[in-house]
């Protein structure tokens, strides 16, 4: 190889090798997401009420939509269908078959148009969004997809908060855990090689 081509090559190699990063497992990273096979455990029973599919997770207990700060993380349980009679969900673990981070941005969705109508989320940061030219906000979504063999009924975790557009990250291992706990259990499962 001629001096000039060599030296090309030998810079396109070092630019390539900058170009190349390595993943560092960090639970207090938004970025990192929780791993599949990770396990969700439930420490004890809970009841979905009748014509519902879901409950609401604060700090580690069942609450009603009325106790959530939209702009704090909090988790929703969520069953496949909604039940015409109470269903209880009995301690067991469930796994996590996939993990999805998801945003909405939004004026308008029915949680913000229910903060406006003074409903549930209730919230005067939330009333701001409907004026014309206000800001938008977002919703950062984790959706942990659960399987279980001895309860197949239960389909899925999303732990979220909502925050102004470009100042809200998705929430990290650590705040899901801290959400969920005691009422569950996060087991990661962390990817193989990384500490």
């Amino acid at each position: 190889m001629k001096p000039f081509p060599r030296c090309l090559f030998s810079l396109s190699l070092v630019l390539l090798a900058g170009c190349a990063t390595t993943y560092a497992y960090n639970e207090d990273s938004p970025d990192t997401k929780v791993p599949t096979g990770s396990v969700l455990a439930l420490t004890r029973s809970i009841t979905i009420p009748a014509g519902r599919r879901s409950i609401y997770i604060l700090g580690g207990r069942v609450v009603s939509f009325n106790d959530v700060n939209i702009y704090y993380p909090y988790c929703q349980f969520r069953l496949r269908r909604i039940g015409d009679h109470p269903r209880v969900v009995q301690p067991g673990s469930f796994r996590v078959v996939s993990t999805k981070q998801w945003d909405e941005y939004s004026q308008n969705h029915p949680l913000v148009r229910l903060a406006a109508a003074g409903g549930p989320a209730g919230g005067i940061g939330a009333r701001a969004v409907l004026d014309d030219g206000g800001p938008s906000i977002i919703s950062q979504a984790t959706i942990l997809k659960l399987a279980s063999q001895t309860q197949p009924q239960v389909d899925d975790m999303v732990c979220q908060h909502w925050g102004d557009q470009g100042q809200t990250p998705h929430l990290t291992i650590h705040q899901i855990r801290d959400t969920l706990a005691p009422l569950f259990e996060l087991r990661v499962q962390r990817p193989p090689g990384k500490s």
